[in-house]
């Protein structure tokens, strides 16, 4: 009764409401799914494909609320798609279909004339962000994450307005833009510049001068790389001819990774400096066909008490994305050269963390795992057992080798471009990475010393009295095959080579820290440095 007391019932949506993307996606779904024949992903409720058995032809359709991309071998089913597509919905204003994708949800494509190549990179939006802070220019080259002396005298510092510059004020004034753009960013296109992001997205709700600092510093970096987004090829990508093919050379029980058509490498940094409440970082990231397709970085919500649990959560994170791709690839195997019918192979989950790889694989419980939340233990079922299918197998590699560590911690400054060529490239050609100058620091940073020796999963492994202080000379423990710890004499004059050493035991003389602790074939168990 009287004015403002009718309800309207519409009759058919208005774009703008907020139910109008659900009711529009149920009507798609029902078009494409009864009257064209489609199937909808059971992984991915915005995929549909149709694929023809006898022609081995397909067609696949993402769509995004209203934006929809078509992938396709198939030219006629792509020409009648398009037909049904102007039946149904009309041309409106102006042309709904382009042959080729130029921009998709403002990332900037470009497929070269072989259709060998595929460069995505948002630069319009990078361009738009730095003008709108406006930035000044830095002349010398930076990269957005070595933990430099400028950050840490910024974390211990509180807040304090007068001691800002006129650049950091206008970050302040536009933190919340800046990190809402580089999110969309770090998520796209950008995955170079996701452990920065999200660093400065922890101080969201009370900036302190750290947060502005790399933020600030982020920026500069994205000035210098504005035309830098993902590159991908059919064939020759770095990480499967420098991680992946080497890795399957080395070491017997990763000779799987020389074909393998998918893989994940996870990482974690235990307890961060930065965080206050020293919670350690998650990082990981997934290849298909040699190409970065989904990554994260990102703050755990467990306090881990030792680094075998802080990897263990960051393997799990990282196993929850490699069972949902490997559902995926169930969905679509034409797009991997496999069939309905083949078994699609497990997703192998990379970890530079022995323990980490045995809890993982063994169902048993220790004194180090036993406090660990069951919830962690996940990762086992994916791994397969009785009545579960294997959709992940995890194995160790070497810390050198682990792309993920990009997205655990920040970075020294020559492990950065080492990295980071493995995720993005200039889509004009061309990284930041030098060969020669990155062999050159490696070189210089392996000098000998007589301290900082470890015995790798030795419990006994060596008393105080076992270091030499007075010469180069230390008592080296190991672990031999069969389970018996032995002694060695080891000298670490002129990079460590080793004197007097039993003929079942090897050293590996180019390690730099407890890190790279190297683990080799089945001959050797463990390796000690």
């Amino acid at each position: 009764q009287g004015p403002g007391k009718y309800a309207m019932r519409l009759r058919t949506s208005l774009y703008g409401l907020s139910n109008s993307p659900a009711l529009f996606s149920r009507t798609l779904n029902k078009w494409l799914t009864t009257k064209l024949g489609f199937s909808r992903s059971r992984s991915d409720s915005t995929l549909y494909m149709k694929f023809n058995k006898s022609t081995k032809k397909w067609i696949i359709i993402c769509v995004f609320v209203d934006d929809v991309l078509v992938v396709s071998n198939d030219d006629d089913e792509t020409y009648e798609l398009r037909t049904k597509l102007r039946e149904e919905y009309g041309e409106g204003q102006g042309n709904l279909w382009t042959d080729s994708i130029s921009s998709f949800l403002g990332i900037e494509c470009h497929l070269n004339s072989k259709c060998t190549k595929l460069t995505m990179s948002m630069g319009a939006k990078v361009r738009q962000l730095l003008e709108d802070v406006q930035l000044e220019p830095h002349k010398k080259k930076l990269n957005p994450t070595p933990w430099s002396q400028r950050i840490e005298d910024a974390r211990k510092d509180d807040l304090g307005l007068e001691a800002l510059t006129a650049q950091q004020q206008r970050i302040l004034d536009q933190f919340l833009h800046i990190t809402g753009t580089l999110l969309y960013l770090s998520i796209t296109v950008r995955p170079d510049i996701t452990t920065c992001t999200n660093f400065a997205c922890r101080g969201s709700a009370k900036p302190t001068k750290f947060h502005i600092v790399i933020l600030e510093t982020l920026l500069q970096y994205l000035s210098q790389t504005v035309n830098h987004g993902l590159v991908y090829r059919q064939h020759g990508q770095s990480v499967e001819t420098e991680i992946l093919k080497p890795l399957a050379a080395k070491y017997d029980e990763l000779h799987k990774l020389h074909d393998t058509k998918y893989v994940a490498f996870s990482d974690a940094s235990f307890a961060d400096l930065s965080d206050a409440r020293l919670r350690s970082t998650t990082g990981w990231v997934l290849y298909a066909l040699g190409n970065p397709v989904s990554w994260s970085s990102k703050r755990q919500s467990l306090t881990a008490r030792s680094t075998l649990e802080s990897e263990l959560i960051a393997a799990c994170a990282c196993s929850d994305e490699a069972v949902w791709f490997h559902s995926l690839v169930e969905t679509i195997p034409f797009a991997f050269d496999m069939s309905y019918e083949d078994t699609v192979p497990p997703v192998p989950l990379l970890v530079d963390n022995a323990a980490c790889v045995l809890t993982s694989n063994h169902p048993k419980t220790s004194a180090a795992s036993k406090h660990i939340d069951l919830r962690m233990f996940r990762i086992r079922d994916a791994s397969g057992d009785e009545g579960n299918k294997a959709r992940i197998r995890v194995y160790w590699i070497p810390t050198a080798f682990n792309v993920a560590d990009h997205f655990s911690k920040m970075l020294q400054t020559n492990l950065f471009p080492r990295l980071n060529r493995h995720l993005v490239e200039d889509k004009n050609g061309g990284n930041d990475y030098d060969k020669e100058a990155d062999a050159k620091f490696v070189a210089l940073s392996r000098k000998p010393t007589n301290h900082l020796v470890s015995s790798y999963l030795v419990t006994e492994a060596l008393a105080p009295g076992d270091y030499s202080t007075e010469s180069n000379d230390c008592n080296i423990k190991y672990l031999r095959d069969d389970g018996v710890i032995d002694t060695c004499l080891m000298n670490l004059t002129d990079g460590g080579y080793v004197d007097e050493l039993p003929s079942d035991a090897f050293v590996d003389t180019h390690v730099d820290d407890w890190d790279d602790a190297d683990i080799i074939n089945s001959t050797w168990k463990y390796a000690l440095w």
